[in-house]
């Protein structure tokens, strides 16, 4: 009887190292862009929740011309996500004197940006690996890119 417990306590602590050693299940986001102007470069960063403001380190970044942009081997886990239209081609987000963006912009669940840049908090989204689809609006804030 002693040898059934001191077996079973074998067992336990092996299943319960086994699943420690497993790797934390990576996949795919792929994000569908709304309202992307023809010929554009996007360009996206993905932000850990813990992150508090958009000036941390991404997590990964990436860019693309097609209306799809997809974050490769990304852990499961809650992100957010922030990217804008390249419109001019320098490679950066151009924006007034008072900080407003002149190119298209856009977060994970498209939060209103009518009282500014959304905080990290209101653009968190869920991905548990495999693939994660995540559609974005691209929001223009001038006159002339919103035709």
């Amino acid at each position: 009887m002693p040898q059934d417990r001191h077996y079973s306590s074998q067992i336990i602590v092996y299943l319960f190292t086994t699943l420690l050693c497993l790797p934390a299940f990576a996949g795919r986001l792929v994000v569908q862009l709304d309202n992307k102007p023809i010929q554009t470069t996007v360009h996206a960063a993905l932000l850990s929740e813990e992150d508090s403001d958009w000036s941390a380190e991404p997590v990964a970044i990436t860019s693309s011309k097609d209306a799809t942009l997809i974050f490769e081997n990304i852990p499961a886990g809650r992100y957010a996500i922030q990217l804008f239209a390249d419109c001019n081609g320098n490679g950066q987000l151009d924006s007034s004197p008072r900080g407003i963006p002149l190119e298209p912009v856009g977060f994970s669940n498209n939060p209103p940006l009518l009282r500014g840049k959304p905080s990290v908090a209101q653009c968190v989204l869920h991905h548990s690996g495999g693939e994660t689809p995540v559609q974005i609006r691209l929001i223009s804030a001038t006159p002339q890119q919103r035709q």
